[in-house]
């Protein structure tokens, strides 16, 4: 554990929110915007769903700003144990950002999740509008009826690849068909002309195709925090640039995962080189 640690604080904000915020200041001088994560999915019991919750409250008190956001998964507030509790878990953090000027989007986990954390968006919204939003994932067939169904509710959107393996009844398989449906989504998505919508995604080739066209001014480029820092710092020239910055200190699963797979670690390896940082 000890050993992989110097590798992971290149992708972790650090193990406590006092340690993040060094990052989060350095992000906010160079102009970008701020999605805070509190690492950690599944919570196994009640006290485990309080201490997110209180870090949650905590952060949007420490950085009252509206280029600071928070990225949440439910189920690190309970939605595997029951609906109802996570909500309510889940309705202070966004009563407080709403005093704040901040807002909230829920990380969107594997498929088995996707109508509970929609509905859970949605029943918020209504309680406490114009906060809350929610990522959606291009490799999932159902996608584009769940972009136009929140966004007729005015709901922010951040749209991604998908990292979740999933059933090919309910998921694309190959890249190519998930690249067609992600640029299908954002021209989608782009219609709707929302300030707080996002495409998140490091796949040059998406982004290639994603800037040829003045359709993506309103849009938020979003990227993971440590990877391809020379893309951070071009698109945020011409575009608002958000950074997903993941912090605690259940960062092992976090960084196992970015080293799960052998083409994720050509991949790291491949794009540190191509930084020259």
């Amino acid at each position: 554990m000890k050993l992989l640690y110097p590798f992971a604080k290149r992708f972790i904000a650090g193990q406590t929110l006092e340690d993040a915020s060094r990052q989060v200041l350095n992000l906010h001088n160079l102009g970008f915007k701020i999605a805070l994560n509190l690492v950690g999915e599944s919570a196994e019991n009640q006290e485990e769903i309080k201490i997110a919750q209180k870090q949650y409250l905590k952060a949007l008190k420490l950085f009252s700003t509206r280029n600071v956001s928070l990225s949440i998964k439910p189920s690190l507030l309970g939605l595997n144990n029951s609906k109802e509790d996570c909500l309510e878990y889940l309705t202070p953090i966004v009563e407080q950002a709403k005093l704040s000027e901040q807002t909230i989007r829920f990380d969107m986990e594997d498929s088995t999740t996707t109508d509970s954390t929609i509905e859970l968006c949605q029943r918020l919204n209504q309680r406490v509008p114009n906060v809350i939003g929610v990522a959606l994932q291009a490799n999932l067939y159902r996608t584009e009826d769940d972009l136009k169904s929140l966004k007729s509710e005015d709901i922010s959107v951040r749209l991604v690849k998908g990292a979740y393996k999933e059933n090919k009844v309910i998921a694309f398989m190959h890249m190519r068909d998930i690249r067609e449906n992600f640029l299908k989504l954002a021209h989608l998505l782009s219609n709707y002309k929302g300030n707080e919508d996002a495409v998140a995604t490091h796949d040059e080739i998406l982004l290639d195709s994603l800037i040829e066209s003045d359709r993506y001014q309103n849009i938020q480029f979003e990227f993971l925090f440590g990877v391809r820092r020379d893309l951070q710092q071009k698109f945020n020239k011409k575009h608002s640039v958000g950074i997903y910055l993941p912090y605690g200190k259940n960062w092992l699963p976090y960084t196992i995962r970015r080293l799960s797979e052998w083409k994720n670690i050509k991949f790291i390896a491949k794009n540190l080189i191509k930084e020259k940082l």
